[in-house]
Protein backbone atom coordinates (compact mmCIF):
# COMPACT_ATOMS: atom_id res chain seq x y z
CA UNK A 1 0.00 0.00 0.00
CA UNK A 2 1.45 3.36 -1.04
CA UNK A 3 0.49 7.01 -0.60
CA UNK A 4 1.92 9.52 -3.09
CA UNK A 5 2.65 13.12 -2.26
CA UNK A 6 4.37 16.09 -3.88
CA UNK A 7 6.49 15.63 -7.01
CA UNK A 8 7.56 11.97 -6.94
CA UNK A 9 7.28 11.49 -3.18
CA UNK A 10 5.60 8.52 -1.52
CA UNK A 11 5.26 6.56 1.71
CA UNK A 12 4.47 2.85 1.48
CA UNK A 13 3.62 -0.05 3.78
CA UNK A 14 4.40 -3.65 2.84
CA UNK A 15 3.33 -6.91 4.42
CA UNK A 16 3.57 -10.54 3.31
CA UNK A 17 2.98 -14.02 4.72
CA UNK A 18 4.34 -17.03 2.85
CA UNK A 19 3.77 -20.59 4.10
CA UNK A 20 4.87 -23.87 2.51
CA UNK A 21 2.04 -26.36 3.07
CA UNK A 22 2.66 -30.09 3.37
CA UNK A 23 6.44 -29.91 3.73
CA UNK A 24 8.20 -33.07 4.90
CA UNK A 25 10.75 -30.79 6.61
CA UNK A 26 8.30 -29.45 9.18
CA UNK A 27 6.68 -25.99 9.27
CA UNK A 28 8.22 -23.60 6.77
CA UNK A 29 7.12 -19.98 6.58
CA UNK A 30 8.13 -16.36 6.41
CA UNK A 31 6.33 -13.21 7.52
CA UNK A 32 7.56 -9.76 6.54
CA UNK A 33 6.40 -6.24 7.39
CA UNK A 34 7.79 -2.76 6.98
CA UNK A 35 7.64 0.57 5.22
CA UNK A 36 9.56 2.57 2.64
CA UNK A 37 9.58 6.21 1.56
CA UNK A 38 10.91 8.59 -1.05
CA UNK A 39 11.10 12.25 -0.01
CA UNK A 40 12.00 14.91 -2.61
CA UNK A 41 14.10 17.70 -1.08
CA UNK A 42 14.66 19.70 -4.31
CA UNK A 43 14.04 19.44 -8.03
CA UNK A 44 17.15 17.24 -8.42
CA UNK A 45 17.57 15.58 -5.02
CA UNK A 46 15.62 13.05 -3.00
CA UNK A 47 16.05 10.98 0.15
CA UNK A 48 14.97 7.34 0.33
CA UNK A 49 14.58 4.99 3.24
CA UNK A 50 13.13 1.63 4.24
CA UNK A 51 12.82 -0.53 7.36
CA UNK A 52 11.58 -4.13 7.56
CA UNK A 53 11.18 -6.90 10.15
CA UNK A 54 10.87 -10.60 9.33
CA UNK A 55 10.03 -13.81 11.19
CA UNK A 56 11.14 -17.09 9.62
CA UNK A 57 10.23 -20.67 10.62
CA UNK A 58 12.03 -23.81 9.52
CA UNK A 59 14.91 -22.24 7.62
CA UNK A 60 18.60 -22.53 8.49
CA UNK A 61 18.89 -18.90 9.55
CA UNK A 62 22.67 -18.82 9.26
CA UNK A 63 22.67 -20.79 6.00
CA UNK A 64 23.59 -20.03 2.41
CA UNK A 65 21.89 -16.64 2.22
CA UNK A 66 24.07 -15.41 5.06
CA UNK A 67 27.26 -16.92 3.65
CA UNK A 68 27.39 -19.93 5.96
CA UNK A 69 26.52 -23.62 5.69
CA UNK A 70 24.39 -24.97 2.84
CA UNK A 71 21.88 -27.06 4.83
CA UNK A 72 18.62 -25.40 3.66
CA UNK A 73 16.38 -26.74 6.43
CA UNK A 74 16.44 -26.74 10.20
CA UNK A 75 13.14 -27.77 11.76
CA UNK A 76 13.90 -26.10 15.08
CA UNK A 77 15.07 -22.79 13.61
CA UNK A 78 12.94 -19.70 14.13
CA UNK A 79 14.34 -16.23 14.03
CA UNK A 80 13.39 -12.59 13.88
CA UNK A 81 15.52 -10.33 11.72
CA UNK A 82 15.54 -6.72 10.59
CA UNK A 83 16.67 -4.66 7.61
CA UNK A 84 17.19 -0.89 7.28
CA UNK A 85 18.17 1.18 4.24
CA UNK A 86 18.75 4.90 3.68
CA UNK A 87 19.87 6.70 0.54
CA UNK A 88 20.30 9.95 -1.37
CA UNK A 89 19.92 10.50 -5.12
CA UNK A 90 20.83 13.50 -7.29
CA UNK A 91 19.55 13.65 -10.87
CA UNK A 92 20.99 16.81 -12.43
CA UNK A 93 21.44 17.47 -16.13
CA UNK A 94 25.23 17.01 -16.08
CA UNK A 95 25.77 15.01 -12.89
CA UNK A 96 23.86 12.02 -11.55
CA UNK A 97 24.94 10.59 -8.20
CA UNK A 98 23.59 8.24 -5.56
CA UNK A 99 24.61 6.95 -2.14
CA UNK A 100 22.88 4.17 -0.23
CA UNK A 101 23.52 2.32 3.02
CA UNK A 102 22.03 -1.08 3.88
CA UNK A 103 22.04 -3.06 7.12
CA UNK A 104 20.51 -6.56 7.34
CA UNK A 105 20.79 -8.76 10.41
CA UNK A 106 21.90 -12.42 10.11
CA UNK A 107 18.34 -13.68 10.72
CA UNK A 108 16.61 -11.42 8.22
CA UNK A 109 14.77 -13.15 5.36
CA UNK A 110 12.35 -11.91 2.70
CA UNK A 111 11.10 -15.03 0.92
CA UNK A 112 9.09 -12.98 -1.58
CA UNK A 113 12.37 -11.94 -3.23
CA UNK A 114 12.41 -8.34 -2.01
CA UNK A 115 15.84 -8.64 -0.34
CA UNK A 116 18.27 -11.43 -1.25
CA UNK A 117 21.04 -10.99 1.33
CA UNK A 118 21.33 -11.19 5.09
CA UNK A 119 24.13 -10.63 7.60
CA UNK A 120 25.20 -7.63 5.55
CA UNK A 121 26.37 -4.04 6.04
CA UNK A 122 26.60 -2.50 2.60
CA UNK A 123 27.54 0.89 1.14
CA UNK A 124 26.44 1.53 -2.46
CA UNK A 125 27.52 4.43 -4.62
CA UNK A 126 27.31 5.75 -8.17
CA UNK A 127 28.31 8.86 -10.11
CA UNK A 128 27.82 9.66 -13.80
CA UNK A 129 29.03 12.78 -15.63
CA UNK A 130 26.99 13.72 -18.71
CA UNK A 131 28.02 15.97 -21.58
CA UNK A 132 26.01 17.15 -24.59
CA UNK A 133 28.29 17.86 -27.59
CA UNK A 134 26.99 20.10 -30.33
CA UNK A 135 26.91 17.19 -32.74
CA UNK A 136 24.17 15.82 -34.94
CA UNK A 137 25.67 12.32 -34.68
CA UNK A 138 26.45 11.90 -30.96
CA UNK A 139 24.35 14.34 -28.93
CA UNK A 140 25.18 12.80 -25.53
CA UNK A 141 28.14 11.08 -23.89
CA UNK A 142 28.53 9.83 -20.35
CA UNK A 143 31.39 8.83 -18.09
CA UNK A 144 30.91 6.88 -14.89
CA UNK A 145 34.14 6.92 -12.87
CA UNK A 146 32.68 4.45 -10.44
CA UNK A 147 29.53 2.62 -9.51
CA UNK A 148 29.28 -0.33 -7.16
CA UNK A 149 29.37 -1.31 -3.52
CA UNK A 150 31.40 -2.71 -0.66
CA UNK A 151 29.85 -5.03 1.91
CA UNK A 152 30.79 -6.52 5.27
CA UNK A 153 29.10 -9.08 7.45
CA UNK A 154 27.91 -7.99 10.86
CA UNK A 155 31.17 -9.25 12.40
CA UNK A 156 33.15 -6.78 10.28
CA UNK A 157 34.56 -9.21 7.69
CA UNK A 158 34.52 -8.03 4.05
CA UNK A 159 32.10 -10.25 2.14
CA UNK A 160 32.12 -8.55 -1.26
CA UNK A 161 32.78 -5.50 -3.39
CA UNK A 162 32.04 -4.29 -6.91
CA UNK A 163 33.20 -1.38 -9.04
CA UNK A 164 32.46 -0.69 -12.71
CA UNK A 165 33.84 2.41 -14.47
CA UNK A 166 31.94 2.95 -17.73
CA UNK A 167 31.92 5.15 -20.82
CA UNK A 168 28.75 5.50 -22.91
CA UNK A 169 27.46 7.40 -25.92
CA UNK A 170 24.02 7.92 -27.42
CA UNK A 171 23.59 8.60 -31.13
CA UNK A 172 20.97 10.72 -32.84
CA UNK A 173 19.14 7.65 -34.18
CA UNK A 174 18.69 6.19 -30.69
CA UNK A 175 21.66 3.81 -30.48
CA UNK A 176 23.24 3.48 -27.04
CA UNK A 177 26.84 2.20 -26.94
CA UNK A 178 28.89 1.53 -23.83
CA UNK A 179 32.06 -0.11 -22.61
CA UNK A 180 33.11 -0.83 -19.05
CA UNK A 181 35.38 -2.89 -16.82
CA UNK A 182 33.56 -4.94 -14.19
CA UNK A 183 35.70 -5.65 -11.12
CA UNK A 184 34.34 -7.59 -8.17
CA UNK A 185 35.22 -9.79 -5.24
CA UNK A 186 33.06 -12.19 -3.24
CA UNK A 187 33.45 -14.28 -0.12
CA UNK A 188 32.16 -17.78 -0.92
CA UNK A 189 32.57 -20.82 1.34
CA UNK A 190 35.65 -19.36 2.98
CA UNK A 191 37.35 -18.39 -0.32
CA UNK A 192 37.52 -14.80 -1.54
CA UNK A 193 37.03 -14.88 -5.32
CA UNK A 194 38.21 -11.87 -7.35
CA UNK A 195 37.33 -11.31 -11.02
CA UNK A 196 37.81 -8.70 -13.77
CA UNK A 197 35.60 -8.54 -16.88
CA UNK A 198 36.12 -5.91 -19.60
CA UNK A 199 33.03 -5.72 -21.81
CA UNK A 200 31.44 -3.79 -24.65
CA UNK A 201 27.83 -3.60 -25.74
CA UNK A 202 25.06 -1.55 -27.23
CA UNK A 203 21.35 -1.19 -27.91
CA UNK A 204 20.37 -0.75 -31.56
CA UNK A 205 16.81 0.25 -32.63
CA UNK A 206 16.90 -0.88 -36.27
CA UNK A 207 13.29 0.03 -37.03
CA UNK A 208 10.28 1.31 -35.05
CA UNK A 209 9.19 -2.32 -34.66
CA UNK A 210 12.49 -4.19 -34.18
CA UNK A 211 15.56 -3.57 -32.02
CA UNK A 212 18.23 -5.53 -30.21
CA UNK A 213 20.87 -5.33 -27.51
CA UNK A 214 24.19 -7.21 -27.55
CA UNK A 215 27.11 -7.42 -25.14
CA UNK A 216 30.34 -9.45 -24.93
CA UNK A 217 32.57 -10.11 -21.92
CA UNK A 218 36.07 -11.54 -21.59
CA UNK A 219 38.22 -11.88 -18.49
CA UNK A 220 37.90 -13.85 -15.27
CA UNK A 221 34.93 -14.91 -13.16
CA UNK A 222 34.09 -16.91 -10.05
CA UNK A 223 33.60 -20.65 -10.46
CA UNK A 224 31.29 -21.84 -7.64
CA UNK A 225 32.55 -25.36 -7.22
CA UNK A 226 31.22 -27.05 -4.06
CA UNK A 227 34.59 -28.63 -3.25
CA UNK A 228 37.08 -26.10 -4.63
CA UNK A 229 35.60 -22.66 -5.41
CA UNK A 230 38.03 -20.67 -7.56
CA UNK A 231 38.42 -18.19 -10.41
CA UNK A 232 38.54 -19.20 -14.07
CA UNK A 233 39.04 -17.61 -17.49
CA UNK A 234 35.61 -16.48 -18.70
CA UNK A 235 34.01 -15.48 -22.01
CA UNK A 236 30.37 -14.59 -22.51
CA UNK A 237 28.07 -13.13 -25.16
CA UNK A 238 24.45 -12.06 -24.70
CA UNK A 239 21.76 -10.95 -27.12
CA UNK A 240 18.28 -9.50 -26.51
CA UNK A 241 15.82 -8.81 -29.30
CA UNK A 242 12.32 -7.31 -29.43
CA UNK A 243 9.90 -7.63 -32.33
CA UNK A 244 6.70 -5.59 -32.13
CA UNK A 245 4.29 -7.32 -34.52
CA UNK A 246 1.54 -4.74 -34.43
CA UNK A 247 -0.25 -3.19 -31.49
CA UNK A 248 -1.54 -6.50 -30.07
CA UNK A 249 1.43 -8.88 -30.37
CA UNK A 250 5.13 -8.78 -29.49
CA UNK A 251 7.99 -11.28 -29.32
CA UNK A 252 11.16 -10.96 -27.27
CA UNK A 253 14.21 -13.19 -27.19
CA UNK A 254 17.08 -13.40 -24.72
CA UNK A 255 20.11 -15.58 -25.30
CA UNK A 256 23.39 -16.03 -23.47
CA UNK A 257 26.40 -18.19 -24.34
CA UNK A 258 29.28 -18.59 -21.93
CA UNK A 259 32.26 -20.78 -21.23
CA UNK A 260 34.94 -21.00 -18.56
CA UNK A 261 38.40 -22.59 -18.51
CA UNK A 262 41.07 -23.10 -15.88
CA UNK A 263 43.54 -20.23 -15.56
CA UNK A 264 47.08 -20.67 -16.98
CA UNK A 265 48.37 -20.77 -13.40
CA UNK A 266 46.03 -23.65 -12.41
CA UNK A 267 47.26 -27.27 -12.03
CA UNK A 268 45.37 -28.19 -15.22
CA UNK A 269 45.72 -25.00 -17.31
CA UNK A 270 43.14 -24.42 -20.03
CA UNK A 271 40.87 -27.29 -18.99
CA UNK A 272 37.18 -26.67 -19.70
CA UNK A 273 35.20 -25.98 -16.53
CA UNK A 274 31.79 -25.32 -18.03
CA UNK A 275 30.01 -24.21 -21.17
CA UNK A 276 26.36 -23.31 -21.51
CA UNK A 277 23.65 -21.82 -23.69
CA UNK A 278 20.66 -20.20 -22.00
CA UNK A 279 17.69 -18.79 -23.90
CA UNK A 280 14.22 -17.37 -23.34
CA UNK A 281 11.43 -16.68 -25.84
CA UNK A 282 8.53 -14.57 -24.62
CA UNK A 283 5.28 -13.78 -26.45
CA UNK A 284 2.83 -11.11 -25.27
CA UNK A 285 -0.65 -10.89 -26.78
CA UNK A 286 -3.28 -8.26 -25.93
CA UNK A 287 -6.94 -8.91 -26.72
CA UNK A 288 -7.77 -5.53 -25.13
CA UNK A 289 -5.64 -3.04 -23.18
CA UNK A 290 -6.81 -4.80 -19.98
CA UNK A 291 -6.83 -8.47 -21.09
CA UNK A 292 -3.53 -10.13 -22.04
CA UNK A 293 -1.66 -13.44 -22.23
CA UNK A 294 2.04 -14.18 -21.92
CA UNK A 295 3.76 -17.39 -23.03
CA UNK A 296 7.36 -17.93 -21.88
CA UNK A 297 9.70 -20.71 -23.02
CA UNK A 298 13.08 -21.28 -21.32
CA UNK A 299 15.94 -23.60 -22.20
CA UNK A 300 19.33 -24.14 -20.56
CA UNK A 301 22.08 -26.56 -21.58
CA UNK A 302 23.87 -25.81 -18.31
CA UNK A 303 21.63 -28.20 -16.38
CA UNK A 304 19.65 -29.66 -19.34
CA UNK A 305 16.39 -28.01 -18.32
CA UNK A 306 13.42 -26.60 -20.19
CA UNK A 307 10.32 -24.78 -18.97
CA UNK A 308 7.06 -23.39 -20.32
CA UNK A 309 4.85 -20.87 -18.55
CA UNK A 310 1.48 -19.36 -19.45
CA UNK A 311 0.03 -16.34 -17.63
CA UNK A 312 -3.37 -14.77 -18.28
CA UNK A 313 -3.99 -11.30 -16.87
CA UNK A 314 -6.91 -8.95 -16.51
CA UNK A 315 -5.75 -5.57 -15.23
CA UNK A 316 -8.63 -3.25 -14.56
CA UNK A 317 -6.29 -0.45 -13.44
CA UNK A 318 -2.86 -0.17 -11.83
CA UNK A 319 -2.92 -2.21 -8.64
CA UNK A 320 -6.22 -3.95 -9.39
CA UNK A 321 -5.85 -7.16 -11.38
CA UNK A 322 -6.51 -10.92 -11.60
CA UNK A 323 -3.82 -13.35 -12.78
CA UNK A 324 -4.12 -17.06 -13.62
CA UNK A 325 -1.64 -19.44 -15.16
CA UNK A 326 0.70 -22.35 -14.78
CA UNK A 327 4.10 -23.75 -15.63
CA UNK A 328 5.78 -27.03 -16.60
CA UNK A 329 9.45 -27.93 -16.14
CA UNK A 330 11.58 -30.68 -17.66
CA UNK A 331 15.03 -32.04 -16.88
CA UNK A 332 16.22 -34.09 -19.80
CA UNK A 333 13.17 -36.00 -21.04
CA UNK A 334 11.47 -36.11 -17.63
CA UNK A 335 8.71 -33.80 -16.46
CA UNK A 336 10.06 -32.70 -13.07
CA UNK A 337 7.78 -29.87 -11.94
CA UNK A 338 4.44 -28.22 -12.51
CA UNK A 339 2.40 -25.53 -10.83
CA UNK A 340 -0.87 -23.63 -11.15
CA UNK A 341 -1.29 -20.13 -9.78
CA UNK A 342 -4.21 -17.74 -9.28
CA UNK A 343 -3.58 -14.27 -7.85
CA UNK A 344 -5.70 -11.21 -7.26
CA UNK A 345 -4.72 -7.68 -6.26
CA UNK A 346 -6.88 -4.74 -5.30
CA UNK A 347 -5.58 -1.18 -5.20
CA UNK A 348 -7.10 1.13 -2.59
CA UNK A 349 -6.73 4.90 -3.03
CA UNK A 350 -6.16 6.65 0.29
Amino acid sequence: MRRNFGQGGYVGILGSDRELIGSTQGPLGNRLGGLDANIPVSDDDSLTGAAFVSQTDGLALNGAAAGGAHDPFDDAARGVGSDAEVGWEHGGEHLQTSLRGVWASPDFRAENGFVTKADCIQAKYGATILAYPKSTIIPRVGFTPGQGYIAWNTEGQVRGYEVEPEFSARTSNGMHLHTSVFVDGELYDGAFLKSVQPNIGGAVPLTPWFGFYARVYAGTSAYYDAVNPRVGAYQSAEFDGLLQAGSHLSFSFTGNAEQMHELPSAPNPGALLCTALVGRLETDAFATPQLSARLTLDVSTFDDTRAAELLLAWEREPGTAIYAGGALGWTGADLTSWNVVVKGTWGIQL
